[in-house]
C-alpha cells in the first residue's frame, strides 16, 4: 500500500473499485468499508457481528531520511476462524456498492482509508482461501485413514485422535504474511492515523511488516527500526531502546518531532 491511494480510472462502482476480481460478497466489501469507518459515506447500515479477527502488525518507522524495516509482528493476537471473514453484517442499501462513483467525492484520508480497506479484504480472501485449502486437506487426511482403519479398527482409533488434533491445529494456525506499507499515513491528520493503526494491528498482527514512515510515534510499538541516512542504515534497534538513547539518531529524530 502507497502512500498515493490507488484507484481504477474513470468511474467504477464502490465493489469494482474494493475488489476488482469480484471474489468476495457484498457483506464482506461492506464489512471492511465499516471496519474503516466509510460504510455512512455510501449510504449502508451496517450492524456489527460477532466475529473473531486474527491480526499480526509489524511497522517500520523511517523519519525524514529514515527508514523502518520490522519483522516478527507486533503482539496483536486472536484466532483466526471461517467465523472472521466478515466483522459486520449488512442491514440496507447493499445496491449502492454497484453504483457508479468517482472517489474524488472522498477527502485524502478518506481515500487512504479506502485504500487500507480495500488492503484488509485482500487479506481475508487470502487467509479464506488458505483456510479452505488447509480444511480439505485435512478432510483427505480423515478419508484415507477412514479406509485404513476398516482393515484396522484400534488404528483407526488413534490416527482419528491424531488427525483431531491435526485439524485443531490448522484451525488455529496463524496467516501470516508479508505487507509493504509505504508512507500509508503521511498526508493524513493524527486521528485518521490512528485509525489506520488500529486497523492494521488488528487485521496484520500475525504479518511480518515492512513499513516505511516519518510519523515515529506509529512504530514506538513495533520489534525493530532502521533508521537509514543517504541509502545507508546508520542506526537499528527497538524503538523503545533507541528513543531513550539520547545520541541515538532515532532519539535526534524523535526529539525534532516532539518538538513540531
Amino acid at each position: 500500500m502507497s502512500q498515493d491511494p490507488v484507484f481504477l480510472p474513470g468511474e467504477a462502482s464502490i465493489k469494482k473499485q474494493l475488489d476488482p476480481f469480484d471474489r468476495c460478497s457484498a457483506e464482506e466489501c461492506l464489512a471492511v468499508l465499516d471496519l474503516a469507518g466509510l460504510a455512512g459515506k455510501f449510504g449502508v447500515t451496517t450492524t456489527t457481528a460477532t466475529a473473531t479477527i486474527t491480526t499480526t502488525t509489524v511497522a517500520t518507522p523511517t523519519a525524514i531520511t529514515a527508514t523502518a524495516t520490522i519483522t516478527n509482528p507486533a503482539r496483536s493476537t486472536s484466532t483466526f476462524t471461517s467465523n472472521s471473514i466478515s466483522n459486520s453484517i449488512p442491514t440496507a442499501n447493499e445496491h449502492n456498492l454497484e453504483a457508479k462513483w468517482h472517489p474524488d467525492s472522498l477527502s485524502g484520508g478518506q481515500k487512504q482509508l479506502f485504500n487500507l480497506a480495500r488492503t484488509v479484504l485482500r487479506g481475508r480472501i487470502r487467509a479464506k482461501s488458505r483456510l479452505s485449502s488447509e480444511s480439505n486437506s485435512v478432510e483427505k487426511d480423515d478419508d484415507n485413514n477412514n479406509n485404513n482403519s476398516k482393515r484396522n479398527r484400534n488404528h483407526h482409533h488413534n490416527m482419528k485422535r491424531i488427525n483431531s488434533g491435526n485439524e485443531n491445529e490448522h484451525k488455529h494456525r496463524k496467516r501470516g504474511g508479508i505487507l509493504l506499507l509505504d508512507e500509508v499515513s503521511s498526508s493524513v491528520d493524527r486521528e485518521t492515523e490512528r485509525v489506520m493503526q488500529r486497523i492494521i494491528m488488528e487485521e496484520f498482527g500475525d504479518y511480518t511488516i515492512i513499513m516505511v514512515a516519518h510519523h515515529l510515534d506509529m512504530v514506538m510499538d513495533y520489534d525493530r527500526v532502521l533508521v537509514i541516512d543517504c541509502g545507508r542504515v546508520i542506526e537499528q534497534g527497538k524503538p523503545r531502546l533507541l528513543v531513550e538513547q539520547q545520541t541515538s539518531s532515532f532519539n535526534q529524530l524523535w526529539m525534532a518531532a516532539q518538538s513540531n
